[in-house]
């Protein structure tokens, strides 16, 4: 998007009208208070809302707005209203139009708008299939509840990325937002690629509002799955600040002493609920701290007053993270590479950097919320290459248990497309070089080392507190192999056990992987892809899309390409097959408890190039197609899975890190709790042998899913035979009873 609003888009929403009827009668409503609960579940619109006009005609579905009538009166701040605007960019309007997405970054009041809920105020696109803004109706006449639900994304990440919803309640005071999927991984967050959302109501631009985030206060902890906030309508027109104590994942927290002073001097100790508030409050200079003994807080403090302090002129919401300091192994870097390749620029696009075509990918490796902080007060946390090129993760970033969050290179550009990065580095890092991860950007050494990772350079030694264990052996490409190398490459850290691998040693824990499998300088990759991944990526959720056999009458190999047995060796020769292809078939089972809205299989362990010993098969995954097939019972619909590509180069092969999508799951046709999905895993196989094959789950829910923390290995399908040796199908009845092998 533009980063400046043009003069006639805003010309042309404040041409807008929106109808608004006074009740006469309407009971006294000048102001509201929040409570907040999480778990809740989204109530999903049914009917589509149209008729938006849009800033540019050429950008259809971005920065547009359109009237919606409503099935009830509405008061809202003490005014009835038959009609609203729904805005793409997450606002709900009753008396403005505004189609602006927030690149102002300005603090409540908002002059864009009068009267208005913006449960998620930033610059998003309704483009991708099933996205849009949809509403439905529930309740009985007297108490209903309206609906208005937004499908929406990010530009440049998948469609449905973002899910949340305002809740209109007939006949009382109160309205709700609730968040369904904020994120792939769950949570919304600051990582500086991504602004903060506004988040609050408001009446006119010089009247009442309540504020939870915005540019000027961040929501501590984010906006998470399942977070709900209840506004309710009250007649004190006096202004609060309240909010909530809670750990990082938003448990309350009982106990804890907040201090208000400035203009008024207060203190609250937090019940088992975790929360606070301090009412009536008439000045405009205030503090606002949570404290215990030993412990430390996100942010350590909010306040209000002169410039350039944000102006206390509205009621202010302001949640506390009790944060515990990390531990060496919490965060890991899981994917990276100091260098870009060459392959080209896309057409139309002007040439970038190779140097700084690169990126460090990191992991939550807990199954808690990480907000970052540091206890000495430094700005956050720091990422440093061994030659001082840096980047701080800012403080009250959030990163959801076993999600990742990416910084890239101001060249990052082949892999743009596949997975934008969160941030950006200052400079270049150096090649064959280190990284790691501090604690505190003022004193990185051993003790506030998070993790490492880094090479062994004869020519430029590498720190020791850039690297762990045994290094990296150095690719020592010149500049030429680079810029003759036209795969994506990168270093991945091993999955084969389905989380990522943490002995303490580099050598033993990365592996490098090329499109190509081509030798890069002096080391020699295993066949595979680069996969960097960000906070909105799908997590892994092994433990809850379970496989079984498509037909449990045959759990075989068989020869026949139309029997649904568990695997089929078919000695055609195909690309990326010269001895012909290895299917293996499941079913998988969405157990998540919410619709999956994408799924994606990550191969974590293959015997393929580069990855294989002598006696063993040499696989490539290849994409499969729709198919049916003949079963123990009848026919089987099996769905094919596509092999995820690179934006700048063609994959017709992958191996090693390679993601294969279930493209029949999307938005629009989710997979429903219960309901499984019938895949083909397609296999070329350059060399016969025993083989290794495992993959992790990757899906992302529209709504919360059951808590996850994922210990469950890879769905592993090693077998001990040849794939010579496969045997013509033996199938028994689908009865008999016999002990299965898992997988």
């Amino acid at each position: 998007m533009p980063s400046l609003r043009p003069a006639s888009a805003l010309a042309f929403a404040s041409a807008l009208i929106v109808v608004a009827a006074c009740a006469a009668g309407a009971r006294a409503q000048s102001s509201y208070q929040i409570s907040q609960s999480l778990g809740v579940g989204l109530t999903p619109g049914t009917s589509q809302v149209s008729g938006f006009t849009c800033a540019d005609a050429s950008l259809p579905n971005e920065d547009c707005v359109a009237p919606i009538a409503l099935p009830f009166p509405y008061t809202f701040y003490g005014q009835t209203f038959t009609a609203a605007n729904v805005s793409t960019n997450g606002v709900l309007q009753f008396a403005s139009a505004s189609n602006d997405y927030g690149q102002n970054q300005v603090c409540f009041p908002l002059p864009q708008f009068n009267y208005a809920i913006l449960p998620h105020w930033n610059d998003l696109q309704m483009n991708g299939a099933g996205e849009g803004v949809f509403t439905s109706v529930t309740g009985l006449p007297g108490s209903r509840v309206f609906n208005i639900e937004w499908r929406a994304s990010y530009e440049f990440l998948p469609a449905g990325t973002l899910n949340f919803e305002v809740r209109l309640y007939e006949n009382q005071q109160r309205f709700d937002i609730v968040y369904g999927n904020i994120g792939g991984s769950g949570a919304s967050a600051p990582g500086g690629g991504i602004t903060v959302p506004a988040v609050g109501a408001q009446q006119a631009t010089d009247g009442q509002y309540t504020a939870l985030s915005s540019a000027c206060g961040l929501a501590a902890g984010g906006l998470r799955s399942g977070l709900a906030l209840t506004f309710t309508g009250t007649g004190n027109p006096s202004r609060f600040i309240a909010g909530r104590v809670t750990d990082p994942d938003g448990n309350p927290l009982s106990g804890i002493t907040v201090t208000l002073s400035g203009d008024a001097s207060a203190q609250f100790t937090t019940g088992m609920d975790g929360r606070y508030k301090f009412p009536d409050l008439t000045g405009s200079n205030y503090s606002v701290a949570a404290s215990q003994a030993g412990r430390y807080f996100y942010p350590g403090s909010r306040s209000f007053g002169a410039y350039p302090l944000a102006q206390f002129a509205g009621s202010q919401t302001i949640n506390f993270v009790r944060t515990p300091p990390p531990a060496a192994g919490d965060v890991l870097i899981t994917e990276f590479r100091f260098h870009g390749t060459g392959v080209p620029a896309a057409k139309g696009q002007p040439a970038y950097s190779v140097f700084t075509d690169e990126f460090v990918e990191l992991y939550n490796n807990t199954n808690s919320t990480i907000v970052v902080n540091t206890p000495d007060g430094s700005s956050g946390w720091l990422l440093e290459a061994a030659n001082h090129q840096s980047y701080i993760i800012p403080r009250g970033t959030v990163i959801p248990p076993r999600a990742h969050f990416l910084v890239a290179g101001t060249g990052y550009n082949t892999l743009f497309l596949y997975a934008p990065g969160e941030d950006f580095f200052s400079g270049d890092i150096a090649d064959d070089s280190g990284i790691a991860l501090f604690s505190s950007i003022g004193s990185p050494n051993l003790s506030t080392r998070i993790d490492a990772v880094g090479f062994d350079n004869a020519t430029t030694p590498v720190d020791p507190l850039y690297r762990e264990g045994a290094p990296l052996a150095p690719l020592a490409a010149t500049e030429a192999q680079y810029t003759a190398n036209t795969s994506e490459f990168s270093w991945v850290r091993k999955l084969a056990a389905g989380l990522p691998q943490d002995t303490n040693d580099n050598a033993a824990d990365f592996q490098l992987v090329s499109t190509s499998g081509a030798p890069l300088g002096a080391v020699q990759p295993v066949i595979g892809a680069p996969a960097p991944e960000n906070l909105y990526s799908p997590p892994t959720r092994n433990s809850q899309i379970k496989a079984s056999y498509v037909d449990p009458g045959c759990v075989t190999t068989s020869t026949d390409p139309a029997s649904a047995c568990a695997r089929v060796r078919d000695t055609t020769p195909v690309t990326g097959g010269s001895l012909g292809t290895l299917s293996i078939r499941r079913k998988w089972t969405n157990q998540a408890g919410a619709p999956v809205v994408r799924l994606r299989f990550r191969i974590v362990n293959l015997s393929t190039l580069g990855n294989r010993d002598v006696a063993e098969a040499d696989l490539r995954v290849l994409s499969s197609s729709d198919v049916t097939v003949t079963g123990t019972n009848g026919a089987v619909n099996l769905k094919a899975l596509t092999l995820e590509q690179m934006p700048r180069v063609t994959v017709t092969s992958g191996g090693l890190n390679t993601g294969v999508r279930a493209g029949s799951i999307t938005l629009a046709s989710p997979l429903a709790p219960g309901a499984s999905i019938n895949v083909e895993f397609r296999l070329g196989v350059e060399a016969e042998g025993n083989y290794r094959f495992a993959v992790n789950v990757e899906a992302q829910t529209s709504t919360p899913p059951a808590p996850a923390f994922e210990s469950r290995p890879p769905f592993s399908f090693r077998e001990a035979v040849s794939l010579s040796r496969a045997t013509p199908a033996r199938r028994r009845p689908a009865r008999a009873p016999r002990r299965r092998r898992r997988g």
